[in-house]
């Protein structure tokens, strides 16, 4: 019965993810990465994101592997075009630091990309009521 729980829990979690990050290049990275062994992804939705005023998280990790990390930067320099706001670091002519506000979806919330390069990379999408300020003190 856990285990039943617990598939369930990661599908619906998988399934909102999905949703939430249509359209864009990376969202596709959170659900097609699960299983890998150079990948860590995580999902983080409801009560947890509350104070935050943030209603999803999501994470991916990798190290040791520059061909992912490339599919990852390749992704990422594409949904980059539809940012309202951006603020990027570069360090040896190669992306060391990224965040792009993705404005505003349908459903009122607001959409953010975070990008830290180096090893091992890690990739955030964000989403809520969140204003960007709130969410680049997290992590400056």
């Amino acid at each position: 019965m856990k285990r039943l729980l617990t598939l369930l829990t990661l599908t619906m979690c998988v399934a909102v993810a999905a949703m939430a990050q249509s359209g864009l290049h990376v969202g596709k990275l959170f659900t097609s990465l699960r299983g890998n062994p150079n990948a860590s992804v995580t999902c983080v939705q409801g009560r947890a994101l509350k104070e935050y005023k943030l209603s999803l998280f999501n994470s991916l990790t990798v190290a040791n592997d520059p061909a992912l990390a490339k599919q990852v930067e390749d992704a990422l320099a594409k949904d980059a075009r539809r940012a309202v706001d951006r603020e990027v670091h570069y360090k040896d002519g190669r992306l060391h630091y990224a965040f792009y506000n993705l404005g505003t979806d349908s459903n009122g919330l607001n959409r953010y990309i975070l990008y830290s390069g180096g090893s091992p990379i890690v990739l955030i999408y964000l989403e809520g009521k969140a204003k960007p300020d709130v969410i680049n003190s997290f992590f400056k």
